[in-house]
Order: structure tokens, then C-alpha cells, then sequence
């Protein structure tokens, strides 16, 4: 049964990553530190330390910047293909 309940949730997952953007994918693993440390603090009643706190700054600067990367990313290829698409429609 161990086989079956690791597996089954990493089948599910590679089924769904092939679905969405790996931006998309990328961003969903930032939640998983921070699901992680709510369920601790939340459901099992962890003390929250400076250096916890800390840490999920961290993760949240480092989802930020990433996001950033990724749409200032996007912003010029959205642009030139709707420019493109506005070139095709006048002609």
C-alpha cells in the first residue's frame, strides 16, 4: 500500500503539469512552504520563531521576484502578438 499512497499523489501531479504553464507550475510550489508552515502553526500548535518567520519572508520575497521575472517576461510577447494580431485585422 506505501507504493500506492506515494504514487498516487505524483501521478495526479505530472497529470496536472502537463496542463497548466510551468510558470504556472513554478508559482503553485512557492505554496507548498507556506501550506506547510500554517498547518504547523494552526493545526499542530508550533511556536513561530524569529528564524520561521524569517524563512517565509524569504519564500514570499523570492515568489515575488520570480513573479516579477515572469510577467516583465510575458509583457513584450503579449504586446507583439497582439500587435500582430491588429496588423492582420486592418489588412
Amino acid at each position: 500500500m506505501a507504493g500506492v499512497i506515494s504514487g498516487g499523489p505524483l501521478i495526479l501531479f505530472s497529470w496536472g503539469a502537463r496542463r497548466v504553464r510551468l510558470v504556472t507550475s513554478g508559482l503553485v510550489q512557492y505554496f507548498n512552504p507556506t501550506l506547510q508552515f500554517l498547518s504547523a502553526v494552526f493545526i499542530m500548535g508550533e511556536a513561530v520563531t524569529r528564524w520561521h518567520a524569517l524563512t517565509l519572508a524569504m519564500i514570499w520575497v523570492a515568489l515575488a521576484l520570480y513573479s516579477a521575472a515572469a510577467w516583465s517576461a510575458e509583457r513584450p510577447r503579449r504586446a507583439g502578438s497582439s500587435a500582430a494580431t491588429v496588423g492582420s485585422t486592418v489588412n
